[in-house]
């Protein structure tokens, strides 16, 4: 289960999910709306939170994917004004 605030988005994303079955979040990569990879996180080792910035990006709609440990992904879809 993820939770994500605020969207639409101005200056920072902020992320939250649970750990289940030891499940992790192994990486976070942004992509634009034209399918551009804008941002990969990939220390997130045992976190369960993150902030990514938006302000350097233009406004749009964005995709974040979260990569799980088992090979499960999830995407949510962002909006920056």
């Amino acid at each position: 289960m993820i939770s994500y605030y605020p969207n639409p988005v101005e200056e920072e994303l902020f992320l939250k999910w649970e750990l289940i079955d030891n499940n992790q979040v192994k990486k976070i990569e942004v992509y634009s709306f034209s399918g551009q990879l804008m941002k990969v996180i990939s220390t997130l080792e045992k976190q369960t939170t993150t902030t990514i910035s938006f302000q350097e990006y233009p406004s749009g709609t964005y995709t974040v994917l979260l990569l799980y440990s088992n090979g499960e992904s999830q995407s949510i879809t962002i909006i920056k004004p």
